[in-house]
């Protein structure tokens, strides 16, 4: 995302919303002020995840969002 004031805060309201606990969180910015979030979620289902996903690509300055299976 772009790295602006407010993206972290409105990110992990629609992961709350969603009655989605963030287990972990790891953020960090770019040299070209670019925000990079991590956040390791425990989801009931993918459903759930796949909506809170697209809910976040819908939030302005949000770049791109990945599952990232491990």
């Amino acid at each position: 995302s772009v790295d602006r004031p407010g993206i972290l805060a409105a990110v992990t309201k629609s992961i709350s919303s969603a009655g989605i606990n963030i287990d972990e969180a790891r953020v960090s910015t770019t040299p070209d002020q670019k925000a990079v979030s991590t956040f390791d979620v425990w989801v009931k289902d993918v459903r759930t995840l796949n909506s809170v996903m697209k809910e976040i690509e819908r939030i302005k300055g949000v770049i791109s969002v990945e599952r990232v299976r491990v």
